[in-house]
């Protein structure tokens, strides 16, 4: 992978996403996304399969076979479509020969593309995701490489993808971590949507992610130092022969090889991105705990300092007379004119601005009384605040404990091997909460490159693949049904090799 990648982008690749008019930009897409599932079951597509994948994929009203044409006429000059001549092809009259008989396929650039529009597209819905045990799955895929290296060098392409998937969840690990920081520090935390989420972000981190990096650092280290003193140029290059790489672009792909193994080794030298997060461990509580405070004066204040001024300001320009606009500032603020008050003297009935030695007070009789028990303090009687300290210890504690609830129940849930939904028929409603967790978690962690996707508690590990396209299952658990597409599922405990593999 070359460093100056950017340098490489021209903007024929991506005209058909920047297309200005929304029809055509999504005619484009639905014609790209049909031919790119087409590459995978033919070399090349005719028009009526092509307008038969875009209807199975729900594209709008069927193109007419004119637009279509016009479309993929379009996209050849892109250099993203190619066109050939197809001896299969049907044909409905023999003057029209040569045209019925030209099938499409993507470019190399075309189906590169495409996939990473795509992705990219998906990723904007991105679920969160901090694996606890992304320290352990490395250090596995790395464990495996160098077994690998030494007995079945032909299976060292798959652990190379692994390791290319790993960087990217760690970007992706690290990004949401960093997000759920700068979300406390930048956003309203007064919002219990924003707080909440924020928090349980950051908590994540620090009880799940941060600290199973901690115990997982010396023994992954020691596997980098291994795969260090082999060569990464070594290892690529024995990796080159099972990636099926043609000799023209074998250099290209051992480059790129290379600099995965560098990036993952840059990832975890001492001082590297993961001693980072670590270490900002400790300004990620200070966010965390400056929050609880503002949402602390938020709340007991009851209302929004600028917000008042905003009201008094509308009810200030509201009043008809300046007398009537000093009488609401002082109703506001308490600044009320002084007033001294006099007896009525012989002279006139006006009393004087001005106290006078021989003009006597008025009276008052003050009465000083006992307020009852049970009368509700009034606003400026102090209240006795929360110890913040013992609430988040008791958070914590209740969060380890449902931590330790979740092993022990996935601990119930392990499989023989690999088995599909039917095994699970009869499980109770409290298995069945975590089994419906755990294949959420492992579904919106699949990865297409390995062919599975990964969910762990403390003590088990369940990987997911697909199973036959088309087939549903519907299995009886709890008081109720769980239905869902053919998967193929299974749970072993964590120290233990799985044997799913994934599809690639």
């Amino acid at each position: 992978m070359n460093a100056d990648w950017w340098r490489g982008i021209e903007p024929d690749m991506w005209r058909f996403a920047g297309e200005p008019r929304g029809d055509a930009r999504e005619d484009y897409a639905a014609v790209l996304s049909a031919l790119l599932r087409l590459s995978g079951t033919s070399a090349m597509s005719t028009m009526q399969d092509i307008a038969a994948q875009m209807a199975d994929e729900g594209y709008r009203e069927p193109m007419t076979s004119e637009l279509l044409r016009d479309r993929l006429d379009e996209l050849v000059q892109m250099r993203l479509v190619l066109v050939f001549l197809s001896p299969t092809a049907a044909r409905e009259e023999l003057r029209d020969g040569n045209r019925r008989q030209e099938a499409w396929s993507l470019s190399k650039t075309g189906r590169i593309i495409v996939r990473s529009v795509r992705d990219a597209i998906i990723d904007l819905n991105r679920v969160l995701a901090l694996p606890p045990r992304l320290i352990d799955s490395i250090q596995e895929t790395l464990r495996q490489l160098l077994l690998h290296f030494h007995d079945e060098p032909m299976r060292l392409a798959l652990d190379v993808a692994a390791v290319r998937s790993h960087v990217a969840q760690l970007l992706n690990a690290a990004g949401d971590y960093y997000e759920a920081t700068r979300m406390l520090n930048q956003h309203d935390v007064t919002d219990d949507e924003v707080f909440g989420e924020s928090r349980r972000r950051i908590m994540t981190v620090l009880r799940q992610f941060v600290q199973h990096t901690q115990a997982a650092l010396i023994p992954l280290r020691r596997s980098l130092d291994d795969v260090r003193l082999t060569g990464y140029d070594v290892i690529a290059e024995a990796a080159a022969p099972g990636a099926g790489a043609v000799f023209a672009d074998t250099t290209a792909w051992v480059d790129d090889a290379v600099t995965q193994l560098e990036s993952l080794d840059a990832w975890f030298v001492q001082g590297g991105n993961i001693d980072k997060i670590i270490d900002s461990a400790n300004f990620a509580i200070d966010a965390l705990l400056s929050a609880i405070m503002r949402r602390y004066h938020a709340a007991h204040r009851a209302s929004d300092l600028a917000a008042d001024f905003r009201q008094l300001a509308y009810m200030i320009h509201a009043q008809e007379n300046d007398s009537d606009a000093y009488a609401v500032f002082a109703a506001a603020t308490g600044l009320w004119a002084a007033q001294h008050p006099r007896g009525i003297s012989d002279e006139d009935d006006v009393r004087p601005a001005e106290w006078s030695e021989q003009t006597l007070g008025i009276a008052t009789h003050v009465v000083l009384g006992r307020r009852p028990a049970t009368v509700t303090p009034g606003p400026r009687a102090a209240r006795q605040l929360e110890n913040l300290a013992l609430k988040r210890e008791a958070e914590e504690q209740a969060a380890l404990a449902e931590m330790a609830r979740w092993a022990d129940l996935s601990a119930g849930l392990v499989t023989p091997g690999i088995v599909n939904l039917d095994f699970f028929t009869g499980v109770d409603d409290e298995h069945l909460e975590i089994l419906v967790e755990l294949i959420e978690e492992a579904m919106d962690s699949f990865d297409p490159d390995l062919g599975y996707g990964e969910a762990l508690t403390l003590r088990c590990r369940l990987r997911l693949a697909p199973g036959q396209p088309g087939v549903v299952h519907r299995v009886r658990a709890g008081d109720g049904f769980l239905t869902a597409p053919d998967v193929l599922i299974e749970i072993s405990q964590i120290d233990h090799q799985p044997m799913l593999a994934g599809t690639r």
